[in-house]
């Protein structure tokens, strides 16, 4: 089980706690994301691919251009 000193506020997909991971920005998820407008995903569910619209490809690529710049 996990611990912090602070309160965090419960997942509200999985009902537990949300905790945050670093991700290069050229990992290959993320590009894959970007570029086809796929991300693989993996949960109790099992693993699946969620798709991204235009849009959603066009503001992650911003994003990640952003946290790329002397900017984030």
């Amino acid at each position: 089980m996990r611990a912090s000193v602070s309160y965090s506020e419960p997942d509200p997909l999985s009902g537990g706690e949300a905790y945050e991971t670093r991700i290069a920005l050229n990992d290959s998820a993320l590009i894959n994301l970007v570029e086809r407008g796929a991300l693989q995903v993996e949960g109790a569910a099992g693993a699946f691919t969620l798709p991204a619209t235009e849009a959603e490809r066009l503001t992650v690529s911003r994003f990640l251009g952003y946290c790329a710049s002397d900017r984030a």
